[in-house]
């Protein structure tokens, strides 16, 4: 029978704990983000070449913090139950949101404030009558 080894974090999680949570690490995700996307307003071509790659790092990096500094405004913010009600939904808002969120279409369904409720009620249907049903069943099935 091998020997019980300690746990020994590896290099990632060294890397992780290193990673300052201050608010300049705050600023500084958030300005990668926002300057990565200013690009595409810039020139396109190089948005598509290095802006995306730029953004996407400040995205995670933003995420990185909120979920370190739950404690913080804007960790609460997006703890919040309405907020946490609609990241539940987020899958079933965006199958619906093309249906009723179309600027090219005139009919009633498209204008606001109807659209955002007719999305928002179909992504609550569909989530309670397609994708909570099928869930359980893979749960089932795991068994």
């Amino acid at each position: 029978m091998p020997a019980q080894h300690e746990f020994q974090p590896d290099w990632r999680d060294q890397l992780v704990s290193a990673v300052p949570v201050s608010r300049l690490f705050w600023i500084a995700a958030l300005s990668l983000t926002l300057g990565g996307n200013a690009l595409f307003v810039v020139n396109q071509a190089s948005f598509y070449i290095l802006g995306q790659s730029v953004a996407n790092l400040g995205t995670v990096l933003c995420i990185d913090w909120c979920i370190r500094n739950f404690d913080s405004f804007t960790g609460r913010l997006l703890n919040w139950r309405p907020i946490v009600h609609i990241g539940v939904l987020s899958y079933s808002l965006y199958l619906w949101q093309n249906c009723f969120l179309n600027p090219d279409w005139d009919a009633w369904p498209a204008k606001l404030p109807v659209n955002l409720l007719l999305a928002y009620v179909m992504a609550v249907a569909s989530y309670h009558i397609v994708e909570q049903p099928v869930l359980r069943l893979r749960r089932r099935m795991r068994v």
